[in-house]
């Protein structure tokens, strides 16, 4: 497990119905990026 308030990730390829669409992001040399707040989830157990 990582914790972190960034996350950044390669060009993902993607596909549909078994034919390939091409890759999120769109651009190759930009990494997708997400990023999350604190506390903005609650977690129930």
């Amino acid at each position: 497990m990582l914790r972190g308030t960034k996350v950044e990730t390669p060009s993902v390829p993607m596909g549909g119905d078994g034919e390939p669409l091409g890759a999120l992001p769109m651009s190759a040399t930009t990494p997708a990026v997400g990023g999350a707040r604190p506390a903005a989830l609650r977690v129930l157990s």
